[in-house]
């Protein structure tokens, strides 16, 4: 039946979820900085973004958890995966990595990002080991829950899997607030939650997300150790596209990495059957 307390959340509901939680994290940031003042990490820094938006996403999750009527178990599906998928998944990350960001390089030659927001940014990288927990823990755990395990599911049962794809991957590129990196954002949503729908598994979406994230952070911060025009230099400077052979080789490791992956997943679901 199309409709019920279990199907929750339908996609305008989906879209009130995304509301409230960008809505809860503007909120939280106001008190945040009216609670802590001197005494405190302000809420524009890596510590007092994991703690608002860690609970701006749980305080949505608890409202969602009980709007639906659920058990925890079913709602939020913590299926194990096969440790076979890390290298195609590895493999994945890499050559998404390498496309995406020519196609960031590319949205943002046409509409250049604000020295003083890329200054920003920049300044949360080099926060060390809280920037560290935010991106590799608060964010993929979060995220994944809310957008895959609840906003996703919900989406599926109420219009399809393909509408649900579409629908959740906008939703989750539009709550990072972050224009010029909404392209790249919407892509990795696709991914994820494609993943989701072939293995059912959030810790693999979360582990995905964190892999993304951590590699991201890696090339940010300058440890790779590599120049590469467009991929690892100057972040900060005008956006230069990558050479043409570079993000071709990302084409194909992203090509690979993916048919791989299908194909491993095909596979386990015929081991199962």
């Amino acid at each position: 039946m199309m409709g019920t307390r279990r199907d929750f959340p339908n996609a305008w509901q989906a879209l009130a979820l995304t509301v409230a939680t960008v809505f809860a994290m503007f909120a939280l940031a106001l008190g945040w900085d009216a609670v802590a003042g001197a005494a405190g990490p302000p809420s524009d820094s890596a510590a007092g973004i994991a703690a608002i938006n860690a609970t701006a996403v749980a305080l949505v999750l608890l409202y969602g958890w009980r709007r639906s009527d659920e058990l925890v178990t079913p709602l939020f599906r913590f299926e194990f995966f096969s440790p076979t998928l890390l290298a195609p998944l590895l493999l994945l990350v890499l050559g998404a990595s390498i496309v995406l960001s020519d196609l960031d390089n590319a949205v943002q030659r046409l509409w250049p990002v604000p020295r003083e927001l890329a200054e920003f940014l920049q300044s949360l990288l080099r926060e060390g080991p809280v920037t560290g927990v935010v991106l590799l823990v608060v964010a993929p755990v979060g995220e994944e829950l809310l957008f895959r395990g609840m906003i996703l599911r919900g989406l599926i049962a109420n219009h399809g899997v393909s509408k649900a794809i579409l629908g959740s991957s906008l939703l989750f590129a539009a709550v990072h607030l972050n224009p010029w990196q909404a392209v790249p954002t919407f892509f990795v949503g696709l991914l994820l939650a494609w993943l989701f729908v072939r293995t059912r598994s959030l810790p693999l979406c979360i582990l995905l997300h964190a892999l993304w994230n951590g590699w991201s952070w890696f090339l940010a911060t300058g440890a790779a150790g590599i120049s590469i025009p467009g991929y690892t230099e100057n972040p900060l400077g005008p956006p230069a596209l990558q050479p043409v052979a570079f993000t071709f080789a990302g084409a194909l490791l992203l090509a690979v990495g993916f048919f791989w992956l299908k194909r491993r997943l095909d596979r386990d679901a015929q081991r199962a059957l």
